[in-house]
């Protein structure tokens, strides 16, 4: 496509049975109305590192077979608030690091069956009442990385099947959780990384009382910053996940809720002078075990004699020492275990963890 060209139905006339059109690397003035009707069995679009001045009204139209729309590293220079309307087939929508302003009420009308939904540094400051009405079977929301200060779980529609909201990066110091229970019956995970916890204030804080007082059901709620984390486990009729980070002291079970339920335990940005030989005892349904970006002083025999659900054990860019050889002896249907970039140190002879990007000492 030469620079500051029009793209076309004409262009792509010869493709009419092509699933899937990547656009890449192009300066556009325009692309006109019904570009993609004529493309009968597309299906997924990508738009990637584009330039085009022009995002006109029904770029989209009879697009109805469409099921994925992924646009990256693009400029627009005029976009149509109504460019996303109408596709009646869309499951997927990632837009990253591509200014669309805000969003607003009609932008996604018609998107009936979309369950992946991501802007992720899009220039988003508000998020209007209604304009989401359309993702009712959505699940997954991720909006990471705008210019969010206020978010409201009462401007959202009824989202039965939503599991997890990203809202990491974002400047918020609001939350509104009105009628999060309500519509949100599914939700799992708030992530909230590199937001500042202490700068929310008495509101924000408040905000953490309600939710951990059990306004909703939630298998974790992480919040993350610079200055510190909060971890949560709600008392949720299906907890599977747990996350501590940012510890010290010995590593015990008293550090974990839902101990009955839990099958992935996540141990991240902490430093252990030792880890109770019980710690797994009340863990029986545990599958997996991650250990990143942590130094544990010293791990005792017989860590994991009552883990025999455990499957897999991933140690990254860690720091483990006096590690004794029969570690494993106690996990009958371990599978993997993957080291990546840690340093491992036994108390005897022996080489059980061993991985070409794993350093011995």
């Amino acid at each position: 496509m030469d620079e500051g060209g029009v793209l076309n139905s004409s262009l792509l006339s010869n493709l009419n049975t092509v699933k899937k059109l990547r656009i890449k690397h192009c300066q556009l003035q325009s692309i006109a109305p019904f570009t993609f009707s004529k493309l009968p069995k597309l299906k997924k679009l990508i738009i990637d590192r584009t330039k085009v001045d022009n995002i006109p009204e029904g770029l989209f139209k009879d697009c109805e077979n469409l099921e994925e729309i992924k646009i990256k590293h693009s400029t627009f220079g005029k976009f149509h608030p109504s460019t996303f309307t109408n596709l009646p087939h869309l499951r997927e929508l990632n837009i990253e690091n591509t200014r669309i302003g805000d969003l607003k009420k009609g932008m996604f009308d018609g998107c009936s069956r979309l369950e992946e939904f991501e802007c992720d540094d899009c220039g988003i400051e508000n998020i209007e009442a209604e304009s989401l009405n359309s993702f009712t079977r959505l699940e997954e929301l991720d909006l990471k990385n705008n210019k969010i200060v206020k978010f409201s779980f009462a401007n959202l529609p009824s989202m039965p099947n939503l599991k997890t909201v990203v809202l990491s990066g974002n400047p918020i110091t609001n939350i509104d959780v009105t009628n999060i229970q309500e519509h949100c019956p599914s939700l799992k995970k708030i992530k909230l990384k590199g937001v500042d916890v202490q700068s929310g204030t008495r509101q924000f804080r408040n905000m953490q009382r309600t939710l951990i007082c059990g306004l909703f059901l939630l298998c974790v709620f992480t919040l993350t910053s610079s200055r510190g984390l909060y971890a949560k486990q709600q008392d949720n009729e299906d907890p599977e996940e747990f996350t501590i980070s940012r510890q010290v002291g010995i590593l015990d079970s008293s550090m974990i809720l839902n101990k009955d339920t839990l099958k992935k335990l996540t141990i991240d940005q902490s430093r252990f002078k030792g880890v109770s030989s019980s710690i797994c005892n009340d863990l029986p349904q545990l599958k997996e075990l991650i250990v990143a970006n942590t130094k544990i002083d010293s791990v005792p025999k017989g860590v994991f004699k009552n883990c025999d659900n455990l499957e897999e054990i991933r140690i990254e860019h860690s720091y483990i020492s006096k590690v004794p050889k029969s570690i494993l002896e106690d996990l009958p249907n371990l599978k993997g275990v993957h080291l990546e970039k840690s340093k491992i140190v036994y108390s005897k002879d022996g080489s059980g963890l061993r991985s070409e990007e794993t350093e011995l000492i």
